[in-house]
This record gives structure tokens, sequence and C-alpha cells, in this order.
């Protein structure tokens, strides 16, 4: 599993019913691009990246909210001008800024059983913010409003993080000095 030795956890995206297996291909392939479109522009010299910086803890929260709004306009132009169509680029916008925030890069999304989408936490924290996106449902609430955006039409969705996976990128992570922590579940 070379996935884990960057950090990199796989979410499971599941519906019920499940899509249409073409549907789910069209889809997993906007996330793909956009996943993409996003990392590429994110450079350290990238005024996302400087957007980021600004996130500070010490700024109140009508500050954090006009960082996030400029965020949210920085990627969805960056989105726009990669191809991503009008009705996926809003609610996808979403998805990403949330990630990044958290500091959390999408690097892939793929198919099996469900749209698999492998998510790089590049620290333990960011680990942690995204145990905790999926606990409070964050993370499949932005999921669910980009699918259904995306297919016009409502669906039920889950997700799945197996705690083995979750597990093995806590430990790698943790081979550099940082908190440890197991995680019994989060499926």
């Amino acid at each position: 599993m070379p996935w884990i030795l960057t950090g990199t956890v796989p979410v499971h995206v599941k519906f019920v019913p499940p899509l249409h297996r073409q549907v789910e291909t069209e889809y997993s392939k906007v996330l793909k691009e956009a996943g993409r479109i996003v990392s590429r522009k994110n450079t350290p010299e990238s005024e996302t990246s400087a957007l980021l910086q600004r996130l500070k803890p010490h700024l109140s929260g009508q500050e954090k909210d006009e960082v996030r709004g400029k965020l949210k306009r920085r990627i969805s132009t960056e989105l726009k001008a990669g191809g991503i169509s009008r009705k996926a680029r809003k609610t996808t916008t979403m998805v990403f800024v949330n990630l990044l925030i958290e500091g959390i890069e999408m690097t892939h999304a793929g198919t099996g059983a469900s749209i698999i989408l492998y998510v790089k936490c590049g620290s333990v924290e960011s680990l942690f913010s995204l145990r905790e996106m999926i606990r409070v449902g964050v993370l499949l609430r932005l999921l669910s409003d980009s699918v259904e955006q995306f297919i016009q039409s409502r669906i039920g969705i889950y997700l799945v993080v197996r705690a083995k996976d979750y597990n093995l990128c806590l430990s790698y992570l943790s081979s550099v000095p940082g908190k440890f922590a197991n995680l019994q579940s989060i499926e």
C-alpha cells in the first residue's frame, strides 16, 4: 500500500442506492481533475497558499470569514479556468476549501465499489481534523451537496474510512515528533 507511506488515507464514498457506474465514473473524474487543479495552484508562492497562511487562530471570526471568502473565490476561479463545469464548481469548491483549511489535500479519486477519495494529511493534526470532519458530518454534507448538484438528484451517501488505513497513516505521521492515538473506527 504505497499511498500510506505518504500520509494518504482512502475515504470511500458509498451511495444508497448505488449510482449508475457511468455517473460514478464521471463524478470521480470531475473530483480527480478538480484535485489536480487545486494541487497545482497550491504552491508555496501561490495566492492560495498565502490565503491559507493568513488563517491564524488570532484572527477574529469576521477576518476568518473574509479570508475564507477570498479562498473560495480563488479556488472557484481556478476550477473554472481548468474546465470544471458550472454545475459542479460551486459545491466542489466548498469541498476543496474546507479540506485545504484543515491542511488536507485530495491527491486522487477513483472508482471501485464506490468512489474512493485519497486524501493526504501532512501532519497528525490534519489527520485528526479529517477524523473530526468525518465524525461530525462536515465532509459527508459537503460531498452530499457536491454529488447531488452533479447528478441533479437527492441520494443517500455515507463515508467509510477503515480504521486500519487511518492507523497506518497515523503511524507514518507519528514517526516524526507528534501525537499518537489509535482510531477504533470511524466507519
